[in-house]
């Protein structure tokens, strides 16, 4: 699970000395469900983001599968490499 607007800040952050990011929050997340990247939704508030109590906060928050976290940190070894 992912805190959005956390994730979405660090990610902000990150692409600021390269080109950015050219969507906001809520297109980005429309994209991740259009392309069935999200494992989960809230279809009865019809909603994308799920309620979840984390470390005793109620967070809304995308479900994502792990394996997009992965494939994002194994694909930035192998670019860096092709700069060398």
């Amino acid at each position: 699970m992912l805190d959005i607007d956390s994730a979405y800040g660090v990610a902000r952050a990150a692409a600021a000395g390269v080109d950015g990011i050219a969507v906001g929050i809520q297109t980005l997340i429309k994209r991740l469900h259009e392309n069935g990247r999200l494992k989960s939704i809230d279809e009865r508030r019809e909603k994308l983001k799920i309620r979840r109590v984390i470390e005793g906060r109620r967070l809304e928050v995308l479900h994502l599968p792990a394996d997009v976290l992965e494939h994002s940190m194994v694909e930035k070894p192998a670019q860096s490499a092709h700069l060398k």
